[in-house]
């Protein structure tokens, strides 16, 4: 323990004054018996005589400075210094809380970076030298390059980088893995173009059509016909006038007059001994049977026997005589080589001829138009005519027939009639039939209707008949319409 100046001072200066002992109060200088009696913890003997002691020359601080400290003058302050343990005393070996910084003794290590070793970082809110991070400490050191990835630093010093949604850097990150379409990368979006015609699965070449199936095959679509499959009526024709032709639910029926239409099953039709019975999508349809030889109507009966009458009764033709008038002369149009007509005109492709693309009866009708298209246009104004052999007129002579025009009804553009010609082509009669007069609206609106017209005036000579079709404007109106057709032409007259 340090002892009063007082005391040392009479230590120094034997008085035998007895002030001095009254100045240092219960110490009273002494032989020194040192090494003949056990010292105490305070180094002084425990005779009571003063240790030796060295003086305090630098300013007398009081009380005593700590270890990082110097004395001055007679005040405490920061000791220099060279190294750390300049600035410790016994109890901060194992927890130091002092630091030499910058030469002098501080309670703190660092204030930057560079005030710690290469390895190390300074805690700036400590201000103490701590071990380098070994993960990332900002959003900045997780940067990958890639434009199409955001990139974090989260709380564990690790780092992520996520995908932006949509966005790619080259074609191969837009691999949409379909074998039928380019992959593209452009400006940072991904493009994807269709290859024309390719398909991986049947579904891709659905062509919305119920009559076709639809394949894929080796990559490339494929369409086949489904057979028995329709989407209109007139695909269903059988050729026989005795039923009517329906397409119901892209299947054919082909029902008879007076005969069941509805059923749940087959044995709800009405078949006979001459025709078997389908139910069809809730609808009978019937056919006749192969070689039966019978008959369901009369018009399956018709052999063109003049001034004959053909009947069906049970399912059996049979003919008798015609009584007052009957047929003399038929053309069905179904047989180019029965009766042969003649044919003229201005257009190659625009012309007469027999066509099945719609009739009354039988396989075929007579028809100005384009063959096999539904249209008589051809780019240009054009006409043509169709003349009959010759026959003489019977008595009480008339000629009827179906006819079907399918046409703008506009009087200026298109023209059609019928004429009487002699057997050497002499004109006899024009117009017996025409638009103009028979047809007031200038069309039929795409139905057939029958005309029948006296041939009275020529009874007893032989004649022609010519059905005549003038195109006489071209215009863009007629790309679908079927032109005129004629049919079921009978000339009838006087019978025993």
């Amino acid at each position: 323990m340090k002892l009063p100046f007082s005391v040392w001072l009479c230590s120094l200066v034997w008085l035998a004054v007895a002030g001095c002992e009254a100045a240092s109060g219960s110490v009273t200088p002494q032989a020194d018996t040192a090494g003949t009696a056990d010292a105490g913890p305070d180094n002084t003997a425990d005779s009571g005589e003063l240790p030796d002691v060295a003086p305090d020359v630098s300013g007398g601080c009081n009380p005593a400075c700590d270890p990082w400290q110097s004395c001055l003058d007679g005040a405490c302050g920061a000791k220099s210094c060279v190294a750390n343990t300049e600035c410790r005393g016994p109890e901060e070996a194992n927890n130091p809380v002092h630091f030499c910084y910058k030469g002098t003794c501080a309670a703190y290590q660092c204030a930057t970076d560079v005030d710690c070793a290469s390895n190390e970082v300074c805690n700036k809110a400590l201000y103490l030298c701590q071990a380098a991070a070994t993960g990332c400490i900002s959003n900045a050191e997780c940067d990958d390059t890639n434009p199409c990835t955001d990139d974090y630093c989260d709380e564990f010093g690790e780092c992520s980088n996520e995908a932006k949604f949509g966005c790619c850097a080259a074609n191969s990150d837009c691999n949409d893995d379909s074998a039928c379409t380019t992959d593209t990368c452009a400006a940072g979006k991904c493009a994807y173009t269709s290859l024309s015609g390719c398909c991986q699965t049947d579904i891709d070449c659905s062509d919305g059509n119920p009559c076709t199936t639809d394949a894929c095959q080796g990559g490339t679509c494929q369409y086949a016909s489904i057979s028995g499959c329709c989407k209109a009526d007139i695909q269903c024709d059988d050729n026989a006038e005795w039923t009517t032709d329906l397409c119901k639910q892209n299947k054919c029926i082909y029902q008879v007059s007076g005969a069941a239409t509805g059923c749940a099953s087959n044995s709800d039709c009405s078949a006979n001994g001459c025709t078997t019975a389908t139910c069809i999508s809730g609808q009978c349809s019937y056919t006749a049977k192969a070689g039966s030889g019978c008959c369901t109507q009369d018009s399956q009966c018709a052999t063109d026997t003049a001034c004959t009458i053909q009947t069906c009764g049970a399912l059996q033709c049979s003919s008798k005589a015609a009584a007052g008038s009957g047929g003399h002369v038929w053309h069905r149009f179904d047989d180019a080589n029965k009766l042969p007509w003649t044919y003229s005109g201005s257009s190659q492709s625009v012309k007469f001829h027999l066509s099945t693309l719609s009739k009354v009866g039988g396989a075929s009708a007579l028809r100005y138009g384009v063959p096999n298209k539904v249209t008589f246009e051809d780019s240009t104004p054009n006409k043509g005519d169709a003349t009959s052999p010759a026959f003489v007129v019977p008595a009480a002579g008339a000629v009827s027939f179906w006819l079907l025009l399918d046409a703008s009804p506009g009087a200026a553009i298109h023209l059609a009639g019928l004429d009487v010609l002699a057997a050497d082509g002499k004109v006899l009669q024009a117009g017996i039939w025409s638009k103009a007069v028979d047809l007031n609206t200038g069309t039929t609106s795409g139905k057939w209707l029958q005309f029948s017209k006296s041939l009275q005036a020529f009874v007893g000579q032989s004649i022609r008949l010519r059905f005549w079709f003038d195109h006489a404007k071209y215009d863009t109106s007629n790309k679908n319409k079927l032109g005129l057709m004629v049919d079921e032409l009978v000339v009838t007259g006087a019978c025993p």
